[in-house]
């Protein structure tokens, strides 16, 4: 017996699923131009991995949800580049694309999840957010090793400085008392 999904759930799924589809196209799209092999087998694999959450949560769907899911685009029907065909594209331009197109569905499936009332159809979203996520990460780290995007550094002496700030409750309690002047009384 099929399970219907809630109104909120639909329309976010819509709106994943058709960010999906058009995550899963631009990453085609910049696919021919990436000249680095390591990031075109990156990209080859996140591509499949990509296809195969999309229909992943669609079956999810369809199998918790009397309604039919969205259909996707007819893929016969070719994607314009836009304005300007004559761009070239780098691989850095690529491995950024990438990485933001994962960041962005990550945030986007994550969010779909915390609200979502059906066990199954949730951790699928769940385990779709840790995919990105990974992927995100991985281009991230290309991006590093080619000198295409360097992760900021702080100053010498920063980190000890911010951590020496953190401090567990029952410290920060010590802390702000002492620092108000009074005292904070335990409820009994």
């Amino acid at each position: 017996m099929a399970v219907n999904i809630g109104a909120h759930e639909r329309f976010e799924l819509q709106e994943l699923l058709a960010a999906s589809r058009s995550h899963i196209r631009t990453m085609k799209l910049y696919r021919p131009h990436i000249q680095d092999l390591q990031l075109a087998e990156i990209a080859d694999q996140q591509l499949q991995l990509a296809m195969e959450d999309y229909n992943r949560c669609v079956q999810a769907v369809q199998e918790t949800s009397a309604q039919a899911p969205p259909k996707a685009d007819d893929p016969r029907r070719p994607a314009s580049l836009g304005p300007d065909d004559r761009i070239t594209i780098t691989d850095a331009d690529a491995a950024v694309a990438l990485m933001n197109l994962h960041k962005t569905s990550a945030a986007m499936k994550f969010m779909a999840a915390l609200d979502c009332s059906q066990l199954q159809l949730r951790d699928t979203l769940l385990q779709d957010a840790l995919h990105c996520a990974e992927q995100a990460f991985e281009t991230s780290r290309n991006l590093n090793r080619n000198a295409d995007r360097q992760m900021p550094a702080m100053k010498e002496g920063t980190p000890v400085n911010v951590s020496g700030e953190m401090n567990p409750m029952n410290l920060w309690r010590q802390n702000a008392i002492a620092f108000h002047g009074h005292s904070i009384r335990k409820r009994e």
